[in-house]
């Protein structure tokens, strides 16, 4: 039960004097969990740092909440047998309070002589006193094909938020933030949502600010998309959090749809609106 001990170490190394530290004392603790999964891989690095509420964006599965559920889901994966998994952090944000903060960087999924690259979003929560993870979004390439849902987790979809609570207005961004879409089409809606200092990375590129993030999904190819929240986590004075959703994204040129689940950070900013730092996905179950 070493590994046990390391993550909770590495935890308390990391608790004393965090405010003054900002955002360099997360991304070391984050730094140092990549570290760990590199080590002992994912299966027995990430159940001891989890919240009891922590929710996992992991390729090609639905998505999943609460430890033991995540615990199941990881031991089905065989294509983690012969993977090794390592994250580098690039950068994140810190609530006000200094309760809540969120991490992105880059991914490395190696099998024998292939490594392939890819990104990462972890949202950390401080909680009795001690960081854990409430929510993490993987998405190196090639492990959405090997995916297995076993079956008595349950539902492959789950139901849409009501915008209730402390999270409310989170919820309703990501709403709203859809119904554009639908109306205006997703370029429009990524460039109207995203914040001056929003970045969207992946495929070797990275997006900063509304007009690269809008320009980007312009020059794809149309598409219809749609989607809704299914999880929400926010800091206690609301100014930071975000949400977890499934998708739908429907080429108009024909051929089949894309089913997939996201992960939004959201921020309100001294104006008063919320708006998103970052956004990623990955494929779910049709």
């Amino acid at each position: 039960m070493a590994y046990v001990l390391g993550a909770s170490l590495i935890l308390t190394l990391l608790l004393p004097g965090f405010p003054d530290q900002g955002i360099d004392g997360i991304i070391r603790l984050d730094r140092a969990l990549g570290e760990a999964v590199a080590r002992d891989g994912l299966r027995r690095a990430l159940p001891p740092v989890l919240s009891d509420s922590a929710v996992l964006v992991y390729p090609g599965a639905p998505v999943v909440v609460g430890p033991e559920r995540i615990k199941v889901l990881l031991a089905a994966q065989s294509a983690l047998d012969s993977l090794t998994l390592h994250w580098v952090p690039r950068d994140g944000w810190v609530s006000a309070a200094g309760d809540f903060a969120v991490v992105y960087g880059t991914t490395q999924a190696s099998t024998g002589s292939q490594t392939r690259g890819g990104t990462y979003i972890s949202c950390w929560r401080e909680e009795r006193g001690i960081w854990r993870l409430v929510g993490l979004l993987l998405g190196p390439p090639g492990l959405a094909d090997l995916a297995a849902w076993p079956s008595h987790l349950g539902p492959k979809e789950l139901p849409p938020l009501v915008p209730t609570g402390s999270a409310r207005e989170l919820v309703e961004a990501d709403l709203d933030f859809a119904a554009l879409a639908g109306r205006a089409g997703a370029p429009e809606a990524f460039g109207e949502f995203a914040a001056a200092e929003a970045v969207v990375f992946g495929g070797g590129t990275v997006r900063r600010g509304p007009d690269a993030i809008r320009a980007n999904l312009a020059a794809g190819p149309p598409a219809d998309w749609a989607w809704y929240p299914v999880v929400v986590h926010v800091s206690a004075g609301g100014d930071l959090g975000f949400t977890v959703g499934q998708a739908v994204i429907r080429p108009r040129a024909g051929g089949e749809a894309n089913y997939s689940k996201y992960l939004t950070v959201w921020r309100r900013g001294s104006d008063g609106r919320i708006r998103f730092l970052t956004d990623a996905g990955n494929p779910r179950p049709k």
